[in-house]
């Protein structure tokens, strides 16, 4: 999420937090030095078997993180009159969608793209224009259809005519509600609240 957070703030026209806030680098620092003694002191965590077993059991972990980085970033999104982002922004669909594949994908894409992972850094082909099928890419375009989802569900404005054609789209939900069913569970659906986001009239 550290490449998606500079890639959104950016286009967004936002500091990033890693300019202002210690959060960032204290969360992945923890992180990092925590798989780096575990994997010193248990060498089998590396092996492919064990990788592989981790990549299909914390895939709900995954998704959790995914769906709060997208639906945090589009918070910014928000049509509220303090928010510092460009109107016409916050009220286009495409932004939504960019943002939430960029902040879902951004950090991976960037470092695919420029070979991080290789002991020689290069310039490459972006990994989601190489992908044989179309699911070698649904970080990308999850990350946009979960935005896409959140945004309905609050009744975000800029989503008010595709929610008018989309048939059986439940009333406006709570964020947190919004937040969970874009992530997969079920949400409370049938309630509307004042905590939504209603269009401007």
């Amino acid at each position: 999420t550290w490449g998606g957070t500079l890639w959104t703030h950016h286009l967004l026209g936002l500091p990033p937090p890693m300019l202002y806030s210690p959060a960032p680098y204290i969360i992945y620092l923890t992180t990092h030095l925590t798989l780096t003694l575990l994997t010193a002191l248990f060498p089998r965590l590396l092996s492919r078997a064990v990788l592989a077993l981790l990549d299909t059991v914390l895939f709900p972990l995954d998704a959790l993180v995914r769906t709060a980085a997208i639906t945090n970033t589009t918070a910014y999104l928000s049509p509220s009159p303090a928010s510092t982002v460009p109107a016409p922004l916050r009220s286009s669909i495409t932004t939504h969608l960019l943002i939430g594949a960029l902040a879902s994908a951004g950090g991976g894409l960037t470092a695919s793209t420029l070979s991080t992972w290789s002991p020689s850094w290069a310039l490459a082909t972006p990994p989601v224009l190489r992908a044989p099928t179309v699911w070698n890419t649904m970080d990308v375009w999850g990350g946009a259809l979960v935005a896409a989802v959140h945004a309905m569900l609050v009744g975000h404005p800029a989503f008010q005519r595709v929610r008018e054609v989309v048939p059986g789209m439940p009333p406006t939900m709570r964020d947190l509600e919004a937040k969970a069913v874009a992530a997969g569970e079920e949400g409370e659906e049938g309630k509307g609240s004042e905590d939504s986001v209603e269009p401007d009239v």
